[in-house]
């Protein structure tokens, strides 16, 4: 709600409100769950939160709010989308991953509008058809252009199509067959290796030590500090 001014009244009777009592990491009942008191602890679970008017979200009675329109941050995820693409280091899961994780977002943003004219409506079903075709797409043109080529013009002539899932299976086998995929994992370890080197001091010899530096040195030979065996 809002006053004459514009400004937010906090509704501290909402249960999203959250008081100083709903701190995160706070305990809500000082009753320990064991194997033999579960009634107690429920009981106690309860109370504690029916009394802060978040039970409503245990026993399902509230609803989902609806998410406003952000204009932006669906701006920002189809943005992502486009710029998802497979690299040199990039096995296709892990590029498949991103991919899936960008559509949930979006899905969550823009859900599949259902249509009411009739019981026999088909549209939501041709939307959903035209989405799916559109990831697939989209998930083979962002792979590799060389590895996966032959593979990729065997998918997009089958008809039916396959889905985006069913095309990420091939594209999966056929990196366990030629071992695209341990190439990638080889690729990137020797490029971490390659930075840890480079971040890592080399050793100094005992004769470029200066005196702190010697005195942490211990000989293993003669059981005296301040020098080693080859001293």
């Amino acid at each position: 709600m809002t006053n004459g001014e514009g400004s937010t009244k906090i509704d501290a009777t909402s249960p999203y409100y959250l008081g100083p009592q709903d701190k995160l990491g706070d305990s809500i009942t000082p009753i320990r769950l064991t194997l033999v008191n579960f009634d107690e602890w429920a009981h106690g679970v309860r109370v504690a939160l029916k009394s802060r008017r978040k039970y409503v979200f245990v026993n399902g009675t509230i609803n989902e709010p609806k998410a406003p329109f952000d204009g932006s941050r669906i701006q920002q995820i189809k943005a992502g989308i486009c710029d998802c693409r497979q690299n040199e280091s990039m096995s296709a899961a892990v590029y498949y991953g991103k991919l899936c994780q960008l559509w949930d977002n979006l899905d969550q943003h823009e859900p599949i509008i259902d249509s009411k004219c009739c019981n026999s409506c088909t549209s939501r079903k041709q939307y959903a058809a035209r989405r799916d075709s559109d990831r697939l797409h989209h998930f083979l043109l962002g792979l590799l252009p060389g590895p996966y080529a032959s593979l990729r013009s065997v998918i997009f002539s089958q008809n039916p199509l396959p889905t985006v899932a069913r095309a990420f299976h091939m594209i999966s086998q056929e990196e366990r067959v030629r071992g695209f995929d341990k190439a990638n994992e080889t690729a990137t370890e020797i490029a971490n290796f390659h930075v840890n080197s480079k971040t890592r001091p080399p050793a100094k010899a005992p004769s470029q030590m200066n005196r702190t530096e010697r005195q942490k040195l211990h000989c293993n030979n003669c059981n005296w500090d301040g020098h080693d065996r080859s001293m």
